[in-house]
């Protein structure tokens, strides 16, 4: 039996929480949890009704906040908005101009859709009504069947409830996932990690140079951070708008006052406690994770290393991702001439690796360091160096470089080893030229720049021959018996011997320019070489004894053996 429209009271659900208004196309959790008009029509109740959508065919989104059963002329005074509405049309007004007003301050009120049942006041809808809610882009449906519709309310009600507790709930479940992994001091990296699978969707960790720190995507990485900068940029100056990137979510991460970068989520599916409360709950544990690292621009170290770590490594899928991904930390690629770089000097690695930055910006360049582990175990600082095209000289840029370096680094009387790789122009490269550079870090030195050692790679044949023959025994057997009580001197008494004899068998005839390529005195020199020839019980007088020495140098520097450190 038909209920009376007088037998169903207005009904009104209000929902947990209050829809909040967002931007970058986010929605707050109790928006999320709310029922959308497409929805609602798809319930059984509303099909036995046989509905026909006359209008607001994109309104079918809207989230439904509640349903209100408009029974006379007052209802619009007591709608707040996102609701729908349920009607037979009976105690609406009469007239067709009285009717129009009443259905725009129904529209004005921001109702999220109008359902209306044939019978007792309509046959079929008003032209007047269709088209202001067409104009509106308001859902409007006709039921050709009638419905009961306190059970319509019922169900929708028990819906609403439901998702909004499971909101609730996921919202104290994110909350004690990210507070967990701030307790532990979980690093920067697995912190963005563990946001990327809870939202499913890529996040980026930035700088507020927008140079990517952390990323986690279930996307090519390629797309993510291929021209990352301009599409941040972008996506920060649009924030809110519905253009391109804008519909990123953007979130800052600071603390006590001092703002360190970004996190950013792109596009991806709902999350139950609202994309925007993940992205601030580990936003939150980041910044707790900053404090607790406590160096300045510790980011910055660690996201480097794992760059270098991955490139050194070959864990990569290609070579445009991992272009892509250098540039997204401030190390241009394309177009440029790049340099792989060693530097070891006598104390911290980590000191070095801070002056490197600092020359390599001093001298118009860019760079991407690490402390990392020579093949002889001893630390060394080793970079990345990215020219600008206009390098034409790089012989002079490494000059100029030095100086900076040497400016950067704490006096001292120590020398400062400087190793170059070869130039390169791409990734892979690149790679070749930072291996190259770890392991000339023992290698000749052939210039000095204030109190800096340049060591640049060899082009010699015969050391080259030695390079391909360093893993046979033979040669390192030769090595080893050549220079041991050399490298065991300097082994025990922490001695520049090996440097010594380096700088004497590549200045032949010219002990001045030898004394001063090991940094010495003439006078102290003399007395280092004299100790050599005791040593070995040679003389370094004769041709063939330099040239035999000179070879066991040679295969020194080309191998791995124990001792090899030349510098």
């Amino acid at each position: 039996m038909h209920e009376n429209q007088t037998d169903r009271p207005d009904v009104s659900i209000s929902t947990a929480a209050d829809p909040a208004a967002v931007t970058g196309h986010d929605s707050s959790p109790a928006e999320q949890a709310l029922p959308t008009m497409s929805e609602i029509l798809g319930l059984d109740l509303i099909v036995r009704g046989d509905p026909m959508v006359l209008t607001g065919d994109v309104g079918l989104a809207n989230r439904v906040r509640w349903v209100h059963v408009a029974a006379d002329a007052s209802t619009a005074g007591l709608l707040d908005g996102g609701e729908l509405l349920l009607s037979t049309g009976v105690g609406w007004p009469v007239g067709q101009s009285a009717l129009r007003r009443y259905l725009t301050e129904l529209l004005n009120a921001g109702i999220a859709g109008l359902i209306i049942e044939l019978g007792q006041r309509f046959t079929e809808i008003p032209d007047d009504i269709i088209r202001l809610c067409s104009d509106r882009e308001v859902p409007l449906v006709a039921l050709q069947r009638e419905i009961r519709f306190v059970r319509l309310t019922e169900q929708v009600h028990r819906r609403i409830i439901a998702e909004q507790m499971e909101a609730l709930s996921a919202r104290d479940r994110v909350h004690a996932q990210f507070a967990e992994l701030s307790l532990r001091g979980s690093p920067a990296d697995f912190i963005v990690d563990q946001l990327g699978a809870a939202l499913s969707a890529p996040v980026v960790l930035e700088n507020l140079d927008h140079e990517v720190i952390a990323w986690s995507a279930t996307m090519n990485d390629d797309q993510l951070l291929t021209d990352w900068e301009e599409r941040s940029r972008r996506a920060h100056a649009t924030a809110g708008r519905d253009i391109d990137d804008a519909s990123w979510l953007v979130t800052p991460v600071e603390a006590r006052g001092t703002r360190w970068g970004h996190l950013i989520a792109l596009p991806g599916d709902p999350h139950p406690a609202g994309r925007r409360m993940v992205l601030e709950q580990a936003a939150v544990a980041l910044a707790l994770s900053r404090l607790a690292d406590g160096a300045e621009n510790q980011w910055v170290r660690h996201s480097q290393r794992h760059l270098l770590d991955v490139l050194l490594g070959g864990r990569y899928r290609s070579e445009a991702g991992m272009t892509a991904q250098f540039e997204s930390a401030g190390l241009p690629i394309r177009g440029r001439q790049l340099l792989g770089i060693g530097v070891r000097v006598h104390g911290d690695a980590g000191s070095a690796s801070t002056a490197i930055r600092r020359a390599a910006t001093a001298v118009e360049a860019a760079s991407v360091c690490s402390v990392g582990t020579a093949s002889d175990g001893t630390e060394i600082a080793i970079a990345a160096i990215s020219l600008p095209p206009a390098t034409r000289f790089v012989d002079l840029w490494v000059t100029r470089f030095g100086r900076a370096l040497s400016d950067e680094l704490p006096p001292g009387d120590e020398p400062i080893m400087l190793a170059l790789g070869k130039v390169a122009s791409d990734t892979a490269t690149l790679g070749e030229s930072l291996v190259q550079a770890t392991r000339n870090i023992r290698g000749t030195p052939l210039t000095l720049v204030a109190r800096v050692q340049i060591s640049r790679p060899t082009d010699s044949p015969f050391e080259q021959l030695l390079l391909s023959l360093r893993a046979d025994p033979r040669v390192q057997s030769y090595v080893q018996e050549s220079l041991r009580p050399l490298i065991d001197y300097d082994r025990t008494n922490g001695g520049d011997l090996v440097r010594v004899l380096w700088a004497y068998v590549n200045s032949p005839g010219n002990r001045s320019r030898a004394a001063q390529a090991s940094l010495l005195s003439r006078s102290v020199f003399y007395q280092r070489v004299a100790l050599i020839e005791d040593l070995l019980g040679v003389d370094l007088a004769d041709g063939a004894t330099v040239t035999a020495l000179h070879a066991a140098l040679f295969g020194l520097r080309s191998t791995s053996a124990p001792g090899g450190a030349l510098g």
